[in-house]
């Protein structure tokens, strides 16, 4: 897909405060790039999505506009996907910088992996200083006698044996650095993202596990204090 370009679409799938519908060209100014998902034939166990089901979402632009929808996050694609509340059509968009979403009590936003030089979906589970954490979503098909493959072709052969695997990881973020979260604390210290004497006072006292969201939320919030 192209940088800039924004596809004007013109059945209404949105609704906004008093369920008025929204023509797609207001969201222009927002920079959204949206075009028409494509139903792809894979037989495939499981699925790309954080939630199968669609569910009424929020989108909330950098100067405060909110507009609800019903939305769904295909975690495979790296993208969400509209669906139209005038007909079964979907349509999906890449999330940009200045845009956030809600959706199932999550928020997401969008942030630049220079390593990979594209943008990526990320949820914000800690949104403060000096610490920042992130979860990145990530599903990738995998068979069960073969390494992870890349998203195959919609005239592919039979996928009977593939599956969806989740492969979702926790991001701490420092001072324009990122950091992968894993089950080891010394890795973590050695990284440098950490203050040492903080860190491991506070990873002793609470007996935090890096395998657990939950107990990671927890250390961030108490760097952070």
């Amino acid at each position: 897909m192209k940088k800039n370009i924004v596809l004007i679409l013109m059945l209404p799938f949105f609704s906004w405060g008093q369920n008025i519908s929204i023509d797609p060209r207001n969201f222009n100014s927002g920079n959204i790039e949206l075009i028409r998902a494509v139903n792809e034939n894979r037989n495939i166990k499981g699925h790309p999505f954080l939630e199968e089901d669609f569910s009424i979402s929020t989108i909330e632009f950098k100067d405060g506009t909110t507009y609800e929808g019903l939305i769904r996050f295909n975690i495979g694609k790296d993208v969400f996907e509209i669906k139209s509340n005038t007909s079964e059509e979907i349509y999906e968009f890449k999330l940009k910088p200045g845009i956030r979403i809600t959706l199932s009590g999550k928020t997401f936003e969008a942030k630049l992996l220079s390593s990979e030089k594209s943008l990526a979906t990320f949820e914000i589970l800690v949104n403060d200083t000096p610490y920042s954490l992130y979860k990145y979503h990530k599903k990738i098909i995998k068979e069960p006698r073969k390494d992870g493959i890349a998203m195959p072709s919609s005239n592919q052969g039979n996928n009977s044996d593939a599956f969806w695997s989740e492969q979702s990881s926790l991001i701490l973020m420092a001072k324009n650095q990122i950091y992968e979260i894993e089950k080891s604390h010394k890795r973590l210290l050695k990284s440098g993202m950490v203050d040492p004497s903080k860190y491991n006072e506070i990873a002793k006292k609470k007996k935090f596990k890096l395998d657990r969201m939950e107990d990671v939320i927890a250390m961030v919030k108490a760097l952070n204090q």
